[in-house]
């Protein structure tokens, strides 16, 4: 739409007349090709600056974007401008983009190592010094819809050590618009092989959310992963860190300003969306210039993650989490991926809610008093539905008991980082809880007769090739389930298996006798601590578990009281571990009959020392 504008017309030359005329039109008929580059935040085009979502950078050197100073492409397509550089930094390599220095950046062997400089991104001038100067804070920009995304990075063995003191000295990632108006996740240095991991709001040159977690040791032999979790509708940001790919460790949950997640104009070009920015940065901060650090970033990554609480239906969930009642597949969606309940090993939806015909309570519960006053992370731990029903007595005809159950998604098929809870944080004690992911267990087994009132939380990286993630409860008795957390990635699988030699195992026992029968466990790879179980379906007390279940041979006693020559009794045994496929061992009774021993007589000479071996008693049965 052309906008009238009022002239006060004088006389022109003909060349200058029609160069004003020009120089109004202009604007209005080409605006991309005037704004084409982004001087403050970027070298290349403002049209590259936005990128779709999912968005990953490997930092193989061909994924375009800003340069390094060998000029290899780092992937990052925009920095962030610093108000006023720091003079100790101030070799400005583009005056145009006065953050981006390529001198200290360098691709190499799949990361990118950014090279620290003073500057940082926060302000509050009455409050601190030198600050809004940080350089290099790298980023990209990102139109935001409804989803959750996860923006992550890892950084391998940081070593603050050559940088003198304990002076703030960071390196992290960041979200937002700019040096004022940001939410980063850093690991801070606070000593030279100890840090803490700070999650910190910027508003308006306002500190409005600061959280941390301290004590964290040895970290230049450590791989750090960083994740910040944005919730665009609920206007909220989680920050989580990982150590050498283990669970995830929530740092905190802050609120977010809605600016933060409608972005900014970055190009003066109304026919583009807004965007806001993620990245990465380092800083020394108050060190002496001299006292840099170099942080190897391995990746990059903004990505859409799939949360789901499992609740009962009147509640709210979680910030950025889908609710799950119990609702048989597809009755629900997270970012238009179906989920839901089905029967184990069918394609058989079930419904197990309270809403099902025939069930007296259903399956989901809540747990705690005062959920609406608890903290998000209490929420998440302290609702739950049951996997097994199957397992309670009293709900075997019902539809939420009449079965054991599974829970999918559609996420389609690829690879994808897992993040699932189990436990129970009431007094019950009559579970074992496990979560067994595409076939992969996620958690060592709690079992709550032990951990009364916990919970555990494990991670695994699955692939799936059938378009449906699937979680189950095998090697738990009654599991529950309390919330689960789904993101693509691009990481190596978990993969381990174990496995029973020899596999049926056959023991035989009289009617009424006592005897052993052996399997060896083995894994494929490493030696995890490994725990068995009986499930309750297949228990009829006859099989008794080694008391100390390990790798290597185990030891399972059996009991012939109550059968006849007639029965075939079977079991099984659930070996599991975490990261590994769990090992199902049948165990197969062969009833004999009592032995016979006829009659027989010994005989001793008077005076014989001790241990003398008077005699062999023969029996015999009918076991070949």
């Amino acid at each position: 739409m052309l906008t009238l504008r009022k002239f006060t017309f004088r006389k022109l030359r003909t060349l200058d007349f029609r160069w004003a005329i020009l120089s109004w039109l202009l604007p209005l008929l080409l605006p991309s090709q005037l704004n084409a580059q982004c001087s403050s935040i970027s070298t290349i085009n403002c049209a590259d600056v936005p990128k779709a979502i999912p968005y990953v950078l490997t930092f193989d050197g061909t994924e375009g974007g800003l340069t390094d100073g060998a000029g290899i492409e780092t992937g990052f397509t925009m920095v962030d401008p610093p108000s006023a550089r720091l003079a100790v930094d101030d070799h400005v390599f583009n005056s145009s983009v006065p953050g981006y220095e390529p001198g200290n950046l360098s691709v190499s062997g799949g990361s990118l190592i950014i090279t620290s400089t003073k500057g940082i991104m926060f302000s509050q001038p009455s409050a601190s010094t030198e600050t809004n100067s940080q350089i290099n804070a790298l980023g990209a920009g990102f139109e935001l819809g409804t989803n959750v995304i996860r923006i992550k990075t890892t950084i391998s063995n940081p070593d603050f050590s050559g940088s003198a003191g304990n002076n703030s000295q960071q390196g992290g990632i960041w979200f937002g618009l700019d040096e004022d108006n940001y939410v980063k996740l850093a690991i801070a240095k606070t000593a030279n092989t100890t840090a803490r991991v700070q999650l910190f709001v910027e508003e308006n040159a306002l500190n409005v959310g600061d959280l941390s977690i301290t004590g964290i040791t040895d970290i230049n032999s450590k791989t750090f992963e960083l994740f910040l979790d944005i919730d665009p509708v609920n206007e909220s940001v989680i920050g989580y860190y990982s150590i050498d790919g283990g669970v995830r460790v929530l740092v905190g949950q802050a609120d977010l300003p809605s600016a933060f997640i409608s972005g900014e104009d970055h190009d003066a070009n109304v026919g583009t969306a807004n965007i806001s920015y993620g990245g990465i940065f380092t800083t020394q901060r108050r060190a002496a210039a001299d006292q840099t650090f170099d942080l190897a970033f391995n990746d990059f990554e903004v990505r859409p993650v799939y949360k789901v609480n499992f609740q009962t239906a009147s509640l709210t969930p979680p910030s950025g989490y889908a609710i799950d009642y119990g609702k048989g597949f597809g009755t629900s969606q997270v970012d238009g991926k179906d989920y839901g309940w089905r029967e184990l090993g069918t394609t058989t939806n079930k419904d197990i809610s309270a809403e099902a015909a025939g069930n007296n309570n259903g399956a989901e519960r809540n747990r705690l008093g005062n959920y609406a006053g608890s903290t998000p992370q209490v929420q998440l731990n302290g609702t739950l539905i049951h996997f097994q029903g199957n397992h309670i007595g009293t709900w075997s005809a019902q539809p939420r008991g009449n079965a054991e159950h599974q829970w999918e998604i559609a996420t389609g098929n690829g690879t994808f980082d897992v993040t699932v809870s189990v436990g129970d944080v009431s007094n019950s004690s009559d579970s074992k809880h496990a979560a067994v992911i595409e076939g992969i267990s996620a958690i060592d087994l709690l079992d709550a007769a032990v951990s009364t009132g916990q919970v555990s939380a494990g991670r695994v990286i699955v692939e799936v090739s059938d378009g449906i993630l699937t979680v189950t409860g095998l090697g738990g008795i009654n599991s529950k389930i309390n919330y689960i957390e789904v993101c693509p990635t691009d990481a190596g699988v978990n993969n381990g298996t174990l496995s029973f030699t020899p596999n049926p195992l056959g023991v035989d026992v009289g009617v009424g006798g006592i005897n052993t029968g052996s399997s060896t466990l083995a894994a494929s790879s490493g030696t995890p601590s490994v725990q068995m179980i009986i499930p309750p379906d297949d228990d009829d007390g006859w099989l008794t578990l080694p008391a100390s279940p390990a790798l290597g041979s185990n030891s399972f006693e059996v009991n012939g009281t109550g059968f006849t020559l007639a029965d075939n009794p079977t079991s099984s045994v659930v070996a599991s571990a975490a990261g590994y496929a769990p090992a199902v061992l049948p165990v197969n009774l062969n009833i004999t009959s009592a032995p016979v021993i006829a009659d027989q007589s010994f005989a001793v000479d008077a005076g014989s020392p001790n241990t003398t071996v008077v005699g062999t008693i023969i029996a015999t049965d009918d076991v070949a």
